[in-house]
């Protein structure tokens, strides 16, 4: 590891600590206000280069599991809030990911659904589908809730 990796640790590590705090003390506006820029120095695995070597992996995933916990409760303020632009806009971010994680995409669909775009839900919910086979797992209860959501909403219309 070089020096300069630790630097690019810090300068994701830093802000990221300051949006949990302001999260954590319902600072919400700052917060949300904070992401954009924190979510942007984020652009790939950290030590790509490296996949294989321990140390790697656990700053990788720390990282990410961080990263992904600020974009669920982000996008979870902002569906709060009325936001659903953005809170979509975080769900797919998370969604790309964490690409396994059927719960995540259960709410992105949630959230889709919620704004009448059925195509991409439809689409969110087949991600389900071939995610919960590969770890041949049962679908959710709430897929079924979701799928019949979706399917009212199109015959609907």
């Amino acid at each position: 590891m070089q020096p300069e990796d630790t630097l690019d640790l810090e300068r994701l590590d830093r802000p990221a600590q300051k949006i949990h705090q302001d999260l954590l003390h319902a600072d919400r506006e700052a917060a949300l206000a904070a992401l954009p820029a924190f979510a942007g120095c984020y652009t790939g695995e950290l030590f790509a280069d490296e996949p294989y070597e321990d140390w790697a992996a656990h700053a990788r995933d720390k990282l990410r599991d961080s990263v992904c916990d600020l974009l669920s409760r982000s996008a979870a303020l902002a569906r709060a809030s009325g936001d659903t632009d953005s809170a979509r806009g975080w769900l797919r971010r998370l969604a790309d990911l964490d690409p396994h994680n059927e719960n995540r995409l259960l709410d992105l669909a949630d959230c889709l659904l919620e704004a009448r775009d059925n195509s991409a839900a439809a689409a969110a919910l087949e991600r389900v589908e071939r995610v919960v086979d590969e770890q041949d797992l049962p679908l959710p209860g709430r897929y079924f809730d979701l799928h019949k959501r979706l399917t009212e909403g199109i015959s609907g219309d």
